[in-house]
C-alpha cells in the first residue's frame, strides 16, 4: 500500500531555499506518491517550474485526502471516530466529492462524535446539501456525541435539529450554540423530551431571550430519563428570566438531574424560592447546582440557609454575583451547621475558583460567620469517621484547622485508643482497636 510522504505544514519552508537538485529529488518523491509521471521534473532546469510542479503535487495530495475521507467513511476505517464538517473543510470538495461524501456518511458504523458548524456553511453547500448532510449525521449509527454551532445559519434551524437528534437514538451528549429562537420551536423540545439515552445537554443561548422562551425545554427536561448534566447558560447579561419560576420547579421535579447549571439567565429571587421548594421536598438527586451571574439579593442568601438545614444531597453549590450582607452571611453559617453534605460553596466567585473549595469576597474574611461556613464546609468534606482508617484519613485532610481535629477527636475518642503487646524484637504480635 502507498503511504505519501510528510507533507504538512512545513512543506512550504522545505522548498524555500532548496537547491535545484533538492528540490528536483524532493517534487519527483511527492509526484510518485500521487501516481503523477516524474518525467517532467527530470528535464526542468530552473526553480520557478520546479515550485509549480510542487504546487500540483500539493494539489494532488488534496485530491487524494478528500478521496481517503470518503473512502474511509464507506470502509469504516476503525481509527475515523470523529469528523469535524465546517466551512473550512467542506470547500475543498467538489460537487462529485460532495455528492459521495452525502452518500457515504449515513452509512459509516465507525464515527462517534462530529462537530458541526454553519458559519458561512452556505458559501460552499446548497440548502438541500445542508439538510441532506444534517440528517445524515443523524443517522450515523454509533453517534454518541453531537456539538453543533449555528452560526447564523438559516438552514441549520431548531426543526432540522429535532430531526438530527430524533434519528440518532444512540446520542448521550448534545452540546449546541447560537440557538435563540428556541421558544419558537416545540418540534426540539418534543424530540429531547422522548429521547431515551441523553445523559448530557448543554445549551448557549444568545443575549436578549424573550422571557420564560425555554420554559417548554425546562418541562422536557425533567421527563428525560438519563439526563445527568444540564448546562444552560447564557453568552451575555439577559434582560429577563429566559425561565419562569414555574418552569424551574418543573425542571427541578427532575428525578435524574444531578448537575444544574444555569448561568446569566436573568435569574431573580422568585427562582430560588421555587428552586429551594423543591429541594427541601422532593428533589434527591442533584448534588451539584451553579446559579451563578443572575439577579439575586441576599433573600437568596437567606432561602438557602433554610434549605440547607433540610437538604442532604447538594454538594456543590455557586452562587457567584449574590448580594451578601452581615445577616445573611450570619444566616448561612446556621444553616450549614446542620448541613453534612455540601463541601463546595462560592457567593462570590474569582478566577481562582475552588482552590480552597470556599470563596468569598476579601472583605468578608475576618468575620465570624465566614469562620464558621469555613469550618462546617472542611468537616463536611472530611466526612464522617465510619472506622479507625477513615478516622485517620479525616484528621489529615483538616489538619490545617485546629478546630476541625478538636472537634474530630472529640467525636471519636475510641479511635485514638489503640493498645498492642509487642515481642522481644519490637514487632506487633498484637494489635487491636476498641
Amino acid at each position: 500500500m502507498m503511504t505519501s510522504p510528510n507533507i504538512g505544514k512545513s512543506r512550504r519552508r522545505l522548498s524555500e531555499g532548496m537547491g535545484l537538485d533538492d528540490l528536483r529529488s524532493w517534487a519527483v518523491t511527492m509526484l510518485q506518491a500521487y501516481g503523477s509521471d516524474p518525467q517532467e521534473v527530470e528535464t526542468t532546469t530552473d526553480a520557478t517550474s520546479m515550485n509549480d510542479l510542487l504546487r500540483q503535487a500539493r494539489e494532488g495530495e488534496v485530491r487524494v485526502r478528500k478521496a481517503k475521507w470518503n473512502d474511509r467513511l464507506r470502509e469504516n476505517d476503525a481509527e475515523l471516530t470523529r469528523l469535524d464538517l465546517s466551512t473550512s473543510v467542506l470547500k475543498e470538495l467538489s460537487d462529485f466529492e460532495k455528492e459521495d461524501f452525502l452518500h457515504a456518511l449515513p452509512q459509516n458504523e465507525t464515527v462517534k462524535v462530529v462537530h458541526l458548524s454553519g458559519m458561512q456553511l452556505n458559501e460552499c453547500m446548497t440548502k438541500e446539501d445542508i439538510e441532506s448532510m444534517g440528517e445524515s449525521v443523524g443517522k450515523l449509527k454509533y453517534l454518541e456525541e453531537l456539538f453543533i454551532f449555528r452560526g447564523g445559519s438559516n438552514v441549520l434551524s431548531p426543526d432540522l435539529l429535532a430531526k438530527i437528534v430524533h434519528a440518532a437514538q444512540e446520542l448521550r451528549v448534545l452540546m449546541m450554540w447560537g440557538y435563540g429562537n428556541l421558544g419558537q420551536s416545540p418540534a426540539l423540545a418534543g424530540t429531547l423530551r422522548h429521547h431515551q439515552n441523553l445523559e448530557r445537554v448543554t445549551i448557549t443561548l444568545p443575549k436578549n431571550i424573550p422571557y420564560s422562551a425555554l420554559d417548554i425545554y425546562a418541562m422536557a427536561f425533567a421527563e428525560m430519563p438519563y439526563l445527568h448534566c444540564l448546562n444552560l447558560r447564557g453568552s451575555g447579561k439577559q434582560q429577563e428570566p429566559v425561565i419562569s419560576p414555574e418552569a424551574i420547579r418543573i425542571l427541578l421535579s427532575s428525578k435524574s438531574i444531578e448537575s444544574l447549571y444555569l448561568e446569566n439567565l436573568g435569574l431573580i429571587d422568585d427562582h430560588t424560592d421555587a428552586i429551594c421548594a423543591e429541594l427541601k421536598s422532593n428533589n434527591k438527586s442533584l448534588g451539584l447546582l451553579d446559579i451563578k451571574d443572575n439577579y439575586l439579593t441576599d433573600d437568596a442568601l437567606f432561602t438557602f440557609a433554610h434549605t440547607l438545614q433540610q437538604n442532604q444531597s447538594l454538594q456543590s453549590l455557586d452562587l457567584s454575583g449574590v448580594q451578601v450582607t452581615e445577616r445573611a452571611g450570619q444566616a448561612m453559617a446556621k444553616g450549614l451547621a446542620a448541613n453534612t453534605t455540601l463541601t463546595h460553596l462560592e457567593i462570590e466567585g474569582t478566577l481562582l475558583k475552588y482552590a480552597d473549595e470556599f470563596d468569598i469576597k476579601t472583605e468578608h474574611q475576618n468575620t465570624e460567620w465566614f469562620k464558621a461556613i469555613d469550618y462546617q464546609l472542611r468537616l463536611n468534606r472530611a466526612g464522617s469517621a465510619g472506622n479507625r482508617k477513615k478516622f485517620v484519613e479525616a484528621l489529615n485532610s483538616v489538619s490545617d484547622h485546629l478546630g476541625c481535629l478538636y472537634t474530630f477527636v472529640r467525636q471519636s475518642p475510641h479511635y485514638c485508643d489503640v493498645s498492642g503487646r509487642y515481642d522481644r524484637q519490637g514487632s506487633s504480635s498484637k494489635y487491636s482497636i476498641h
